[in-house]
C-alpha cells in the first residue's frame, strides 16, 4: 500500500466502526456523509472522486473510508476519545488518504478522527487491537477545519512518508 495524496475534511459519521472490525469489510470503516461541494473538491483532488457516491438517504453524498488497524480517535483538544461510543451524526475533522492496493484504482483510507459534536452511540461497541500510534497525530491539527480550508494540507506531515 502506497500513499497517494492525503487531506483533512469535516464530514459527519455514518456507521463507524473506529475500534471492532465491521465484519463485511473485514476493516475498520466509516462513512463520512454529508459531504459539500468543497470537502468533495478536497476529496477529489486526492484522486479519490470516484468514490464519492449517494444512496438517497441520510448521508447524502458520502465516501467510505477502511484501514487495517483501528484509527487514532480523539477531541478537540487532542485528548483520546473512546471510538466505541462515538455513533451515527458525529461531526468530525477526519485525516483522509488515498492509497493504491493490489487492485486497480486509489482506495479511501482514514487513521485520525477528530470529534468536534458527539452523537453517543449506547448499545455495545468496542474492540481490543493495535491503534495509531501517537506519530500518526504529527502534523494534525487540532482546531475545526472547515471544508474550504480542507483542501490545502501541503503543511501536514504524512506519517506514512519516508523523510
Amino acid at each position: 500500500m502506497a500513499i497517494q495524496g492525503s487531506t483533512v475534511v469535516e464530514a459527519t459519521l455514518f456507521w463507524p466502526f473506529l475500534t471492532k472490525k465491521n465484519e463485511m469489510a473485514g476493516k475498520f470503516t466509516v462513512d463520512l456523509g454529508k459531504l459539500d461541494k468543497a470537502t468533495m473538491k478536497a476529496i477529489k483532488d486526492i484522486g479519490l472522486g470516484e468514490r464519492i457516491r449517494t444512496k438517497d438517504d441520510d448521508r447524502g453524498m458520502f465516501v467510505t473510508c477502511k484501514t487495517n488497524f483501528p484509527p487514532k480517535v480523539v477531541d478537540m483538544s487532542g485528548m483520546d476519545v473512546d471510538g466505541s461510543i462515538v455513533g451515527n451524526g458525529t461531526t468530525a475533522n477526519v485525516k483522509v488518504q488515498a492509497y493504491d492496493g493490489k487492485y486497480p484504482g486509489l482506495f479511501a483510507g482514514f487513521n485520525i478522527v477528530q470529534v468536534i459534536d458527539m452523537v453517543e452511540y449506547t448499545s455495545g461497541g468496542g474492540g481490543d487491537g493495535e491503534t495509531s500510534s501517537d506519530s500518526d497525530m504529527e502534523g494534525f491539527s487540532f482546531n475545526k477545519t472547515t471544508a474550504s480550508k480542507a483542501a490545502d494540507v501541503s503543511d501536514v506531515n504524512d506519517p506514512f512518508e519516508d523523510d
